[in-house]
């Protein structure tokens, strides 16, 4: 199923999660025995009359990964092999977004277990340790990748010793097609959560801010904020999107306007340095944004930039606006006391000129960090699959996390399971701001 559903564009894949999106006629070539318009490493011109597909496709032992290096000029796959290729692509930023990256490692270790079938037994363990060094190591500040590794290292360990190369290989393909097909769902919940949440502002339509890109470019399959404007773009036609260009690597210039105009949904692209600005200017109802990694006060990591846009959501010259953090509660890592001892990953300087014209980084010094630290009173709720949750309500994470490990017969790396209570996106009322409400705990 998960194989199937990387073979559609992203709106079909949207579609058969329920959340009702796209076109038909697309959904109708995503559902077909072929792939619609991609074959690997053949450039293909992005354009509106292409299907927007997921970024990333399985085929036999191989995938197919969108480099979204070449994006949005060039719609181009690389094939990857065994889970040096994966690691090769994570390091060099041809994938980002930690859902997407938690998906790539999972079958990068699935690979490795295929190559190494007919190796002794100390030989596939130690293979299977250096792949996932090198995949960890790629991008150490993604609390999913490591969280996805982490589980498939536990599947590994629950065979026993005495497990043959074909059961290993068999079981971490099962347990990396699982974790992608769950993903879809719970990105698709998200969606619709966020949707849900969202302002309805009387006599007008909707006005977000987004930085980066919370959709399937660093999703995978399905997105989450976008995919939550794409709901409401169904009963708000004149829904507006402004979009920040998120440097030094363009996320939201390159991948996010992308999506939104593969979408069809209006936007307005800004360069970082104007958020304050538009805040002043515009009506803005909410902020948008995804994470990498959430520590247990809830202070949340994302991409580079991101603290800068809630800080000045926070002191808008029009009153405070809303930061919503779209991301699964994998994310959430109870283990990380707070934003101070969430991982830093320091980029290589040289990609701060790759696409600023007239940079020549090989002369210069660069410090490039690629995500900064969100406190958590400037966010006003964080929406996950399980439901609308309180950044300051550490029991209430904790909880959700330990639920969606029973519900999904995941692994969590992290605090026995606790007896969850009801979440949902009851917990916080639209456009509520869960910080001013008392905690529930002494966290």
């Amino acid at each position: 199923m998960a194989n199937a559903v990387s073979q559609m564009p992203t709106n079909a894949a949207a579609g058969l999660m329920g959340l009702g999106l796209g076109d038909a006629r697309q959904n109708a070539v995503g559902m077909g025995s072929k792939p619609a318009v991609l074959r690997p490493l053949t450039p293909v011109p992005s354009s509106a009359d292409a299907p927007y597909r997921s970024p990333y496709r399985v085929e036999g032992d191989v995938l197919y990964l969108v480099d979204q290096r070449r994006l949005p000029e060039v719609l181009e796959e690389q094939t990857c092999r065994r889970g040096s290729d994966i690691a090769f692509y994570l390091k060099a930023a041809g994938a980002r977004g930690g859902p997407l990256m938690a998906q790539l490692g999972a079958y990068g270790l699935a690979m490795t277990a295929r190559e190494s079938i007919d190796r002794s037994a100390p030989q596939r363990v130690s293979e299977l340790r250096r792949v996932t060094r090198a995949i960890a190591v790629s991008r150490p500040g993604s609390r999913m990748l490591g969280w996805a590794l982490d589980h498939l290292n536990r599947v590994v360990e629950s065979l026993g010793p005495d497990a043959s190369g074909i059961e290993v290989s068999i079981a971490l393909r099962s347990a990396a097609d699982a974790l992608a097909m769950e993903a879809q769902h719970d990105h698709a919940q998200i969606a619709q959560h966020v949707a849900a949440l969202l302002p309805r502002p009387d006599g007008r339509s909707l006005h977000v801010l987004m930085h980066g890109d919370p959709g399937a470019m660093t999703s995978g399959m399905v997105g989450t904020a976008i995919n939550a404007l794409m709901l409401r773009a169904a009963d708000d036609p004149g829904l507006q999107v402004w979009v920040t260009e998120t440097r030094p690597y363009l996320e939201g210039a390159r991948l996010a306007t992308w999506e939104l105009a593969n979408a069809g949904i209006e936007h307005t692209l800004l360069p970082d340095t104007a958020v304050a600005a538009l805040l002043d200017t515009e009506q803005i109802d909410a902020v948008l944004l995804g994470a990498e990694w959430i520590a247990a006060n809830g202070d949340t990591a994302n991409v580079i930039g991101s603290r800068s846009v809630a800080e000045l959501a926070a002191g808008a010259a029009r009153g405070p606006v809303p930061v919503y953090v779209c991301t699964p509660i994998t994310t959430f890592d109870p283990d990380v006391p707070d934003g101070a001892a969430i991982p830093v990953d320091i980029r290589p300087a040289r990609e701060l000129g790759l696409y600023l014209s007239g940079v020549r980084m090989e002369r210069l010094r660069g410090y490039n960090p690629g995500a900064d630290v969100i406190p958590a009173r400037r966010i006003s709720a964080i929406v996950t699959e399980m439901g609308v949750l309180s950044p300051t309500d550490g029991d209430g994470l904790r909880r959700s996390l330990a639920e969606r490990s029973a519900q999904r017969g995941l692994l969590v790396a992290s605090s026995p399971a606790t007896q969850a209570q009801p979440v949902g996106p009851a917990a916080v009322a639209p456009g509520a701001n869960p910080v001013t409400a008392p905690p529930t705990s002494a966290d």
